[in-house]
């Protein structure tokens, strides 16, 4: 077989359709021919019939049937046997055809496989276009016979047509008439030996048409041999030298990879030695590439017979040395390992003994871990119940302080807002009497009139009878009383407020809500788990604890009032004082518990005595304003946490000072009245008059009080330049000169504090003007007296005497030499 048919792995499709159809009158027209090949191609058209009108579309795959647009297409699947009893049945039909079929080309049979299968008869020779004609469609071999013979009519050259006509009379298709012919291979769109193989036994299908059968088997024909181009031609011829060069091409063997021809000693040695090499090592050159002039000793290749070891000659004897000197780096080594084998055991079994020791210890701690534990887990469960039962009680506590605040409030407005009400009385009073008319009072200030009165009876009474009290004027006097009524309303509220203390914890365990059973839990925990205690920084969180506590106890206290109980008699006091400290123990003053009670005090002490100062407190009153200041100073010096680093302790004089300035404006008043209607003493006015003079004193006294707790400078203002300056010179000024504005001028000096008169005061400029008043009363007091008995100017000796010592104290120094000088007065006064 040639190569053109080994390439089946190539699909190309080389064939066409006809151009036109031909009509079945025309092919049964024809006659048939043996089919022969024809000795000389000539290039003849092919013509169409005069009635073909409609073109063939062409298919783009070969053998592909056209079926018509009315015809129907279905496939139908065969038994081998099914095809068998087909044929036969066809065969019967075909007898009675006019002339037999005759197979062409008898020479060719020799070298060509046997067309037929074995179990089919010989058709008879009847000329294939009749036959087509008539409906018989070649089989498999018939096609291959066929092609058969164009190959060995291609292989003659190219005076043999390279196609077998089928065509009536030798004519010949045009392709073949121009010299244009291609090879159609029979691996290529040919289906002859799936046909057969089904045709055997297989399973297979075919496709037919409607009864246009001889026209399609004319067009099959005529695309098997007149399909061909110069182009495909051209790709048929390279395809065959490529086929060729594939054939002849000799394959080069690959180079093997490089081996070194010197083998080292050892392996030699170890491979004789111990047997373990199949034959001798062979020689190779520099590539890597067996050389036999470099055989010398080693014999021919190893072959199956030859692969017995042998003992090359050129190998280094080995000695008995070598052998030792071998066996003895190998026992440094076996040795070296076992060394490091040792030092590993006695690691692991030190180790063992450490983890033996832990786990003794571990055990031994059992118990007690079991029992931290439990604690834990109970001082857990405490806290939280704690913590849940202060965060709901918390609000109610701060609620009832609250309530019990606006009480003390109500009262201090009330007696505040009645005084200022009195000035402004008494103020239109000496106004309607400085004009001389005497209107119509409306009821109520007249009532506030006699009720005012009243008061002050009660209070002259009450000074009478305490004979140790000093000289007294009206106006140092505070003004607290408040009616009955309103009393007993306060009272109750009070009473009320302080009820409702008493059930905050009603329904609370006393473990929960008793200060000293709280306490002793937290001193368990120290005491018994002081590390966790620390980590826990319980020590912190100690004043948050135990502040609703404190709070829930001075919810009614009232440092304002004289009955007041002292912080220290207070039992939270009393029962946090040694918080932490057990007898027999050294007192540790790096412990932060220590720091308890001052945190307590600023926490809750100095925010309540805030609260108390801004809303209860009355300015004008000196007992008040005494019992909060000594309070304060206790609470500066004893507690470390009332300091001015303190933000309680800054808020906390804040509001003094709030307060103060407040009261200078809005309860200090001097009415404005004539020398001459002063003279009376028992007047109206003069009453009046001399009243608000000594409350504005008080006030001034009450403000110093706050020295060495208030800066001086602020103090200096509120007391030289707020009422000194303003309001008690100018008073002074307007009052009769005598004997008792000599007195004023002593208290004034008198309540001044000593450290502003130290040397290098800045008091002595503010106080020029005091200095100035004094000097002319003074003269005044001479004038007064001159000309009277020698007893009265003896006195008003004595009275410049004293205005030289107020000189001297308020360091207002020139002003006593010059008096000193003019009044002929001895120098040692001092």
């Amino acid at each position: 077989m040639s190569l053109f048919a080994a390439r089946k792995s190539a699909k190309r499709n080389f064939r066409k359709k006809l151009e036109a159809e031909e009509d079945d009158e025309e092919k049964n027209e024809a006659q048939a021919k043996p089919i022969q090949p024809p000795e000389k191609r000539e290039a003849k058209p092919v013509l169409k019939p005069a009635h073909a009108t409609s073109q063939v579309p062409r298919s783009l795959l070969s053998f592909e049937e056209d079926i018509g647009g009315d015809g129907t297409e279905f496939k139908l699947k065969k038994t081998n046997h099914a095809k068998r009893v087909a044929k036969m049945v066809e065969r019967e039909k075909k007898k009675g055809d006019s002339e037999p079929f005759q197979a062409e080309e008898q020479g060719s049979s020799e070298d060509e496989p046997h067309a037929k299968n074995d179990n089919e008869e010989a058709a008879p020779s009847v000329p294939l276009t009749q036959r087509l004609s008539q409906g018989f469609i070649p089989d498999a071999a018939t096609i291959y016979a066929f092609r058969k013979k164009r190959e060995v009519a291609r292989r003659l050259g190219s005076s043999v047509p390279d196609y077998v006509s089928l065509e009536q009379g030798g004519q010949q298709a045009p392709e073949v008439a121009s010299g244009k012919s291609r090879l159609v291979r029979e691996d290529e769109n040919d289906k002859s030996e799936s046909d057969e193989e089904e045709g055997e036994g297989g399973k297979g299908s075919r496709t037919f048409g409607k009864a246009d059968g001889p026209s399609k088997q004319m067009r099959v024909i005529s695309a098997l041999e007149n399909v061909a181009t110069d182009s495909e031609d051209e790709e048929t011829r390279r395809w065959e030298e490529e086929q060729i060069n594939k054939g002849v091409k000799v394959i080069a063997p690959q180079k093997p990879a490089p081996i070194n021809q010197h083998v080292t000693q050892d392996i030699i040695d170890q491979s004789f030695l111990y047997g373990t090499a199949p034959y001798p090592l062979l020689p190779f050159n520099g590539a890597g590439v067996y050389d036999a002039q470099l055989q010398d000793g080693f014999g021919a290749p190893p072959t199956a017979a030859s692969r017995a070891p042998q003992m090359p000659e050129n190998l280094v004897p080995i000695t008995v040395e070598t052998l030792k000197s071998r066996l003895v780096l190998q026992l440094e080594d076996v040795k070296q390992l076992h060394s490091t084998h040792t030092q590993r055991l006695q690691q692991i079994v030190g180790d063992l003994a450490v983890a033996e020791r832990d786990v003794a210890r571990v055990e031994s701690l059992s118990g007690t871990v079991g029992k931290d534990y439990e604690f834990y887990q109970e001082m857990r469960g405490y806290l939280r119940d704690q913590l849940s039962c202060l965060a709901e009680k918390t609000p109610v506590i701060n609620k009832l302080d609250k309530a019990y605040l606006d009480l003390l409030r109500q009262k201090t407005q009330l007696i505040m807002e009645r005084r200022r009400q009195d000035t402004a009385d008494e103020s239109v009073d000496c106004g309607q009497f400085a004009g001389g008319v005497r209107p119509d009072l409306d009821e109520a200030h007249q009532k506030r009139a006699v009720e005012r009165e009243g008061r002050r009876r009660r209070r002259r009474e009450r000074r009478e009878k305490d004979k140790g009290r000093t000289e007294h004027f009206e106006g140092l006097s505070s003004d607290d009383e408040i009616a009955e009524i309103d009393r007993m309303k306060l009272a109750s509220s009070k009473e009320d407020v302080i009820a409702k203390t008493r059930l905050v914890f009603g329904d609370v365990l006393d473990e929960f809500h008793k200060l000293s059973l709280v306490k002793d839990r937290y001193e368990q925990w120290k005491w018994g788990f002081s590390e966790s205690y620390k980590q826990a920084y319980i020590s912190l969180c100690l004043p948050k604890l135990f502040d609703p506590f404190v709070k829930l106890e001075m919810i009614d206290w009232n440092p304002l009032e004289a009955a007041c109980k002292r912080i220290e008699d207070m039992e939270w006091f009393q029962v946090l004082m040694f918080y932490g400290y057990r007898n027999g123990n050294d007192l540790d003053t790096l412990d932060e518990d220590l720091e308890l009670i001052p945190r307590l005090v600023d926490l809750v002490v100095i925010p309540k005595l805030t609260g108390i100062l801004q809303h209860a407190w009355d300015t004008l009153s000196a007992t008040q304003t005494k019992r909060v200041v000594s309070l304060i100073r206790q609470l500066a010096e004893d507690y470390p946490t009332v300091s001015a680093e303190s933000k309680a302790t800054q808020k906390l004089f804040s509001v003094v000072m709030q307060r103060i300035k407040q009261s200078t404006a809005e309860d200090v008043f001097i009415p404005l009245i004539m020398k001459g209607q002063l003279d009376n003493e028992t007047s109206h006015k003069y009453l009046f008059y001399q009243r608000q003079f000594w409350m504005c004193l008080k006030l001034l006294d009450n403000v110093t009080q706050w020295t060495g707790l208030v800066a001086p400078d602020t103090l200096q203002e509120v007391v030289l330049d707020g009422l000194l300056n303003r309001y008690l010179l100018l008073s002074l000024q307007n009052s009769p000169p005598g004997l008792l504005s000599l007195r004023k001028a002593e208290a004034i000096v008198s309540k001044l504090p000593e450290p502003w008169y130290a040397e290098g005061s800045t008091v002595t400029r503010p106080l020029l003007g005091l200095g100035r008043y004094l000097v002319h009363l003074a003269g005044v007091l001479y004038r007064s007296t001159v000309g009277h008995p020698d007893v009265e100017r003896q006195q008003t000796r004595l009275a410049i005497e004293r205005i030289v010592k107020l000189l001297r104290k308020i360091h207002a120094d020139d002003l006593a030499a010059d008096l000193i000088t003019e009044y002929k007065l001895p120098e040692q006064i001092q």
